[in-house]
């Protein structure tokens, strides 16, 4: 389908569109059949996994393997974890990119760390999968494609945690573009918040974070 705008310039050839290390995805059994009208329900705001998952294709640092029987590279190519369950290393895919061709690094994570669960306007309280012992695990960039999770205790379910469909926050933050809409890095931000008809930016930035699915 973008074959065309291959041809035309419009789009590198995608051996320069992919990662260096790209996530391969084999299918279980074969190949789907693409196409058609899919027909599902959703029964309230617990059901939004299905548009995460399924409907968005959003995946995390590590995922579930098909068959659930254990925990696979996602975003994240390969990891570490300490002896004591008390630090998570993870190692990024470079080359990989956003939908619009930005470069995806660790500064995307380091911004949903430091300016979205831990400003207290946006979340009074951090999630509660990234706290243990009643303190918020601390994330640190190692270098563009590294960053490292530390918490106060063992953490023995942290990659469990990430499977799940709120597991994909830390991967789901194009820095630059989220910038705007945030007051630490646009000054101008109530000029978009009045734009949208809002009443925050608070409310601003929680309307394009549905967008993104």
């Amino acid at each position: 389908m973008l074959a065309e705008r291959v041809a035309n310039g419009d789009l590198p050839p995608v051996d320069e569109r992919l990662p260096e290390n790209p996530l391969v995805v084999e299918p279980t059994d074969r190949i789907g059949v693409y196409g058609g009208t899919w027909h599902m329900g959703m029964r309230g705001a617990q059901d939004d996994a299905l548009l995460t998952r399924t409907v968005g294709g959003a995946q995390g640092l590590v995922r579930w393997s098909p068959d659930w029987t254990g925990i696979i590279p996602g975003v994240a190519s390969r990891w570490e974890v300490n002896d004591n369950a008390t630090e998570y290393t993870f190692y990024l895919r470079p080359g990989m990119k956003w939908s619009d061709g930005v470069p995806f690094t660790a500064d995307d994570i380091m911004f949903w760390y430091e300016d979205v669960i831990l400003n207290e306007e946006m979340y009074p309280a951090p999630p509660s999968w990234m706290t243990v012992g009643g303190e918020v695990g601390v994330v640190e960039k190692i270098d563009d494609y590294t960053v490292k999770f530390t918490f106060s205790s063992p953490y023995g379910l942290f990659l469990n945690q990430l499977c799940r469909p709120d597991g994909v926050d830390p991967v789901a933050y194009a820095r630059h573009w989220f910038e705007q809409f945030h007051p630490k890095y646009n000054p101008d931000v109530q000029t978009l918040v009045a734009e949208a008809g809002l009443e925050s930016w608070v409310d601003l930035f929680i309307q394009k974070e549905a967008a993104r699915v």
